[in-house]
């Protein structure tokens, strides 16, 4: 019997940095809701608040976010290329933004998407 579900997925843009306060609040009701996201991240938002990806290693019992909010790596990685960029030059700048995101946070908290 169909259940009649409509699938979606939630992903977040958090390209500024005035969106920081709003990422906290979405962890939240990530976690109270038992809802499932994505959130849009890249280098920058690693390098200028390493904190707000530190709540997603918060063990289950204590809060754990990262069941709930994943990381998706969004602008090349770097937060500029919103727009139709080469694909060898977009996959470069993917690569080398996941490299520098691990050097900060380590490799189990970084974007897979």
């Amino acid at each position: 019997m169909a259940q009649r579900k409509i699938l979606a997925t939630i992903i977040v843009h958090s390209g500024e940095k005035a969106h920081s306060e709003a990422m906290v609040n979405l962890f939240e009701v990530a976690i109270f809701k038992g809802l499932r996201m994505g959130i849009g991240v890249h280098t920058a938002r690693y390098r200028t608040l390493p904190q707000v990806f530190e709540l997603l290693s918060i063990p289950k019992k204590r809060g754990e976010v990262l069941r709930y909010v994943e990381p998706v790596l969004h602008s090349g990685g770097r937060g500029m290329l919103e727009f139709n960029a080469p694909e060898d030059s977009l996959s470069n700048h993917c690569v080398e933004a996941l490299k520098e995101i691990e050097t900060i946070c380590g490799s189990g908290n970084r974007p897979r998407g």
